[in-house]
């Protein structure tokens, strides 16, 4: 028990009385009276909170699965249950785990609302701050009398645990209305999902505006009339994400991670691909390493989302030569491998004796992910001081060199910031799909 506002109230009178006696003799008897009297009021108090009032007992009611960074309600339910009387007020403060910003606690009803038949209900709002597992390990309680001389603390054992996951319903918003044709607001090219293609689909009468390089001359010379041929892109190809979680994306972009940035798009990719029918893997180095082999159809961004809802990054170590090496021993067919990373001019040569053994089966993209800071101190137009913007000038050329010199070797590169890093994904691999190249 802890001493409530009227003890503290009546223990401050108390002291006063006790000032007083000592300056006046004839004060002495009321200030020993008050203060037997105050310790009686307070035994008794003391003996109905502990023993005379009613177990309160409380459940709680939380999604066990929540999207990052959006807002979520959290219900308790609170009733009596055995003998006594109810206490006057109840306050109960949710022992929430340190990955959740809340609102509304602690949670305050009065006695006369609680009661053995119908639970009372009070809620209060959480927001999820990382991802990962967490746990609420339980509910405090502080239960007053009538005379609030004292409040009884419980703390009640109940465990609720769940998942919060990359936000994925607002990455797939997005992924629908670029597959709706409609995402120049985000930088999406529109693109035809029927038409030119590299899979033949079917024949057809000729329309105005179409390419002229689509007639079947022999279907139309059967015909007797113009024919063209359709195509569609090629389905069931698998898609590999190579994750980099060591030290090259371990570092803050804004309010978020390099790699956080890395996983939205790797979802943002993967949702589109799984409309097109392609399979999806996912490999992940470095700090944390993990395999999902490919998956196709309705179960593959499920068994995605589960693989990397609480994988972190960290500043440890990474070789992305390694893991192009395991990975390579595990793909059985021909496959897009999208190495996302943020790799330095001295991985060139670190990674040298891998990519021939890579691009001889597979098609390899290297996403490097720049942060925002170098992209403004390298602009012209940039306020940056002019040794900095010269220093990260120099630093841009000669990762473009890298570039260049990766792409001789038939692999494709990608150089964007982490802000354009989802739609500049996605146009990638639309333009590889289309291309054949795959």
């Amino acid at each position: 028990m802890i001493p409530g506002p009227a003890l503290m109230g009546a223990a401050l009178l108390w002291a006063a009385l006790g000032l007083l006696a000592f300056l006046f003799p004839w004060a002495v008897p009321w200030w020993a009276g008050f203060g037997s009297l105050t310790a009686l009021v307070a035994l008794a108090d003391a003996l109905v909170l502990r023993a005379g009032t009613a177990r309160i007992y409380a459940t709680r009611s939380v999604p066990e699965a929540l999207p990052l960074g959006e807002p979520a309600s959290v219900v308790l339910s609170l009733g009596l249950e055995g003998a006594g009387w109810a206490p006057a007020r109840v306050e109960a403060f949710d022992l929430v785990p340190v990955c959740f910003e809340w609102t509304g606690l602690p949670l305050s009803v009065p006695g006369r609302a609680l009661s053995r038949d119908e639970p009372v209900t009070l809620s209060y709002s959480i927001q999820t701050l990382t991802r990962g597992s967490w746990t609420f390990p339980g509910v405090d309680l502080r239960s007053r009398t009538v005379l609030g001389f004292w409040k009884l603390r419980t703390r009640l054992p109940l465990a609720s645990s769940g998942r919060t996951f990359p936000n994925f319903r607002a990455l797939a918003r997005l992924a629908d209305a670029e597959l709706r044709g409609v995402t120049d607001a985000v930088g999406l090219h529109s693109r035809r999902k029927r038409g030119l293609g590299t899979e033949f689909l079917d024949l057809r009468d000729y329309r105005p505006g179409d390419p002229v390089r689509s007639i079947d001359w022999k279907a139309t010379s059967r015909r007797r009339k113009p024919i063209v041929r359709e195509y569609q892109e090629e389905r069931d190809q698998e898609i590999v994400f190579l994750v980099d979680s060591g030290y090259r994306l371990h570092r803050a972009d804004g309010d978020m991670l390099l790699f956080d940035r890395a996983l939205d798009a790797l979802l943002y990719l993967a949702y589109v691909a799984a409309k097109r029918d392609d399979s999806i893997a996912v490999m992940s180095f470095g700090n944390d390493e993990r395999w999902l082999p490919p998956r196709r159809g309705h179960g593959s961004m499920p068994a995605l989302l589960n693989t990397i809802y609480d994988l972190q990054s960290g500043p440890g170590a990474s070789s992305p030569a390694d893991a192009l090496e395991k990975l390579v021993r595990r793909l059985r067919k021909r496959s897009l491998i999208i190495l996302l990373s943020n790799l330095q001019e001295e991985d060139g040569q670190a990674l040298s004796w891998i990519l021939p053994t890579v691009t001889e089966r597979h098609l390899l993209l290297v996403v490097n992910i720049r942060e925002e800071e170098l992209a403004a101190a390298s602009s012209r137009s940039g306020d940056a001081p002019p040794l900095v913007r010269a220093a990260a000038f120099s630093y841009s050329q000669r990762r473009k060199a890298l570039a260049a010199r990766w792409e001789r070797l038939g692999i494709l590169t990608l150089e964007t910031t982490a802000s354009k890093l989802s739609p500049d994904l996605v146009n990638s691999y639309l333009d590889i799909k289309r291309s054949g190249r795959l």
